[in-house]
């Protein structure tokens, strides 16, 4: 039986009976999830979370919270909530027992499946009860909100020690090519919009419930078929456009350039209320891509290497996965370049 974060009698004492066996599973890299086996046959899952508070947020209150009200309100496509205990940072989960979703052979119909999810939680986000829930981490509300995040990411990295090789290559990379990138972006978008508009914030009822992580990395199949939605530390209110943006964009997962249409297409079709969504992608886009170049270095700074070690519970080659990161933030900036800094889905709001 595996090594659990807290005494076995502990997590014993809230399953309705003892428990047969232990074993880790998942992949996530900020928490850590074991499979629990008891005696009776049930199975469930054991979810234990980094620490307590991530920048006023508390990872385990936002997922459980969020799982308990779509589940409250008739969304089966997710775990069933069962218990959380706020001192020692875990929740109970029904376990979802299903495969890995292999994102280079996604099919139509995963599509649409991940697009009904998303239609839902937009429903959801219309009703009184969703008003208690926050809004999601880093929501982009405003242009001027995404790029104060961007920017707060950048100085967070360039306070870090550039003594080895690799980290002098990031302040070179910074330096050259993102914070050029990044200085015409700003300028740009608050040429074209004005003052006023870069700093407005998105009316909330365009606004819509997001896992905020949102991809296939983060659904598990189940032997019908369906698609089970898991990790939602991030949930929360956010633009949909942002929401659109982070899926076609997630290095998590390697989608088609047909898969990617599809969703698209399909997402601007389910939003067709929103009449400013293809207005907004055009911004949102990029600049979900410029953040994104920033998140794929979060190992160059301690704490977040310290969360992946927690999750991996074992020590990271630190130099590699800095190195490695570093070459898919390059290749994330050229690939905006690339797109000359736009939404290149824009045949499918036609």
């Amino acid at each position: 039986m595996v090594e659990l974060p807290v005494p076995l009698e502990l997590l014993s004492k809230a399953l309705p009976s003892s428990v047969r066996s232990v074993e880790r599973t998942g992949r996530g890299g900020n928490s850590r999830v074991f499979r629990v086996c008891c005696e009776d046959g049930g199975e469930f899952a054991a979810k234990f979370y980094f620490r307590r508070a991530d920048r006023g947020r508390s990872r385990l209150d936002i997922e459980f919270n969020a799982i308990s009200f779509m589940w409250q309100h008739g969304i089966r496509c997710i775990p069933q909530p069962l218990s959380a205990n706020a001192e020692f940072d875990f929740a109970l989960y029904e376990f979802v027992a299903g495969q890995e979703v292999d994102a280079a052979n996604v099919a139509a119909a995963d599509i649409d499946q991940v697009v009904q999810f998303a239609a839902k939680l937009k429903d959801l986000s219309r009703l009184p009860a969703s008003g208690t829930l926050p809004p999601a981490a880093d929501a982009c509300l405003n242009m001027g909100e995404m790029f104060r995040q961007i920017e707060h990411r950048l100085q967070r990295l360039g306070g870090q020690r550039h003594d080895a090789p690799v980290e002098r290559a990031l302040a070179q990379f910074l330096a050259e090519e993102f914070v050029p990138a990044f200085d015409d972006a700003r300028t740009r978008v608050r040429s074209e919009l004005g003052d006023d508009a870069f700093d407005r914030d998105l009316p909330a009822a365009n606004q819509t419930l997001s896992p905020s992580d949102f991809g296939f990395h983060n659904a598990l199949r189940r032997a019908s078929g369906a698609l089970a939605f898991l990790d939602f530390e991030y949930f929360g209110r956010d633009d949909p456009a942002k929401m659109i943006a982070d899926f076609l964009l997630h290095p998590a997962q390697a989608l088609t350039e047909e898969i990617k249409r599809r969703f698209a297409n399909s997402m601007l079709q389910s939003f067709a209320s929103d009449r400013s969504l293809i207005g907004r992608l055009k911004y949102v886009y990029p600049l979900v891509g410029l953040k994104w170049c920033m998140i794929m270095l979060n190992e160059f700074v301690p704490v977040e290497l310290a969360r992946r070690e927690f999750a991996a519970h074992a020590p990271i080659d630190a130099a590699k996965k800095k190195s490695d990161q570093l070459a898919k933030s390059r290749a994330m900036l050229a690939k905006i370049m690339t797109e000359n800094n736009s939404f290149p889905y824009m045949e499918c709001a036609a």
